[in-house]
């Protein structure tokens, strides 16, 4: 294979893709009937799988940020008025809480996944009419293309998405704010655990230092709300020329070569709809196709490549509880790479980040591969600034890994 010729293909379609493409909007739309075409030229019939969502309402993060301010605030004045020791237990226990959470996070997802399936079947039961005049209505569909050997020994699941999302802020900035917020709270939180000790000896740590509890509490405010209102209030300008057209591309032009190496798998490529807004798209699919997958079944997202080197396997999710991708894939990939020169990093993931997750918490085999990025939902998320070293790269490991399966 010719490495200019494959990376030139391979970013014709991130070029082809270069505008934004929210979930639900006509550019996603556009997306969708540009990705059928490519497949339908490379000799698939493509199946356009159609579902719909109502949008949550930014009014929920107001909700949640006035909820946060007031807790925050009301325990300040608890310290410098009320004294009151249950409003001293509350503000104490509310961390723990959120660590418990955060520990807990993959069935955090899992409740949310479990929970769409529910939102799907009411949806199904509704109004057409009512459910079209609803602006937060939105309707999608994932788009499927097949694979098949006669005498196949294995299935794969080959997944992107083509939805973008946009942030006001660069994600960039996001770990700043998010450190210096978080640090504010836990210093304030444990300054409080001392305070409220320091109560049942008759001795106080406020009154003298009540300047460093509000400053501590202020900016845990600011930066902590500042997050929930960026997070809340999206826009439409990033082109997901990295998130995800590069798992488009790869995936469009692997459905292409699999024909010419012939592998003894089935594979279906699916490409996903409105996995930013929350896995829907990976959702709908599972839990239409529930019955039908075989525990054998596995799933490997390719989501995203960025800019940063190298390529990256995640190992892992949630590093506390370690729950593992599929370590044969892992290990299979990796030979690869080694002999193809290619770096490939194992790296643990905090949270189940994209649309492999359905599968993984539900049991099945499944992976991620991608690699970092630092203009993701922003409007700098454009073809420029795609990796095509590591696009092409990506795609590489993938031909090799079908050709050991012939």
């Amino acid at each position: 294979m010719d490495d200019n010729n494959i990376t030139t293909k391979l970013f014709e379609h991130i070029t082809n893709m270069d505008y934004p493409r929210k979930s639900g909007s006509e550019g996603e739309k556009k997306a969708a009937s540009y990705i059928s075409s490519i497949f339908s030229r490379y000799g698939y019939e493509p199946t356009h799988e159609k579902f719909g969502y109502f949008s949550s309402s930014p009014i929920r993060s107001v909700l949640f940020l006035i909820i946060f301010t007031s807790y925050l605030i009301l325990s300040l004045i608890n310290l410098a008025y009320l004294d009151n020791i249950i409003i001293s237990i509350f503000t104490i226990t509310v961390p723990i809480l959120i660590i418990i959470l955060f520990v807990r996070i993959d069935i955090i997802f899992k409740r949310m996944i479990k929970g769409h399936s529910k939102r799907f079947s009411k949806l199904e039961k509704m109004d057409i009419s009512k459910k079209m005049n609803d602006k937060s209505y939105h309707e999608c569909e994932n788009i499927i293309a097949e694979y098949s050997h006669p005498n196949y020994t294995k299935h794969l699941y080959i997944t992107s998405h083509y939805d973008t999302i946009s942030l006001k802020l660069p994600m960039k900035a996001f770990f700043p704010i998010i450190i210096i917020g978080f640090l504010s709270y836990l210093g304030y939180i444990v300054l409080y655990i001392v305070e409220f000790v320091l109560k049942f000896f008759n001795l106080e740590l406020f009154t003298s230092n009540w300047y460093i509890f509000l400053i501590l509490c202020l900016l845990a405010i600011i930066f902590l709300d500042f997050l929930l209102i960026v997070r809340g209030f999206r826009t439409n300008v990033s082109h997901g020329s990295i998130d995800d057209a590069t798992g488009i591309s790869i995936i469009l032009e692997l459905s292409n070569i699999v024909k010419e190496i012939n592998p003894r798998l089935k594979i279906t490529f699916i490409i996903f709809s409105s996995e930013e807004v929350g896995f829907y798209g990976s959702s709908y699919h599972y839990y239409k196709n529930k019955n039908s997958f075989d525990k054998e079944t596995q799933i490997i997202s390719i989501d995203m490549i960025g800019e940063v080197p190298p390529l990256c396997y995640v190992k892992s999710i949630n590093p506390i509880k370690k729950i593992k991708t599929d370590n044969d894939f892992n290990q299979e990939i990796k030979k690869i790479a080694n002999a193809k020169k290619i770096r490939l990093k194992r790296i643990k993931f905090f949270y189940p980040g994209s649309d492999f997750a359905v599968w993984l918490l539900n049991g099945y085999k499944a992976n991620w591969i991608y690699s970092k990025s630092r203009y993701i939902h922003s409007k700098n998320d454009k073809p420029s600034n795609v990796n095509k070293k590591l696009l092409t790269e990506c795609f590489k490991i993938f031909v090799e890994f079908f050709k050991h399966h012939i």
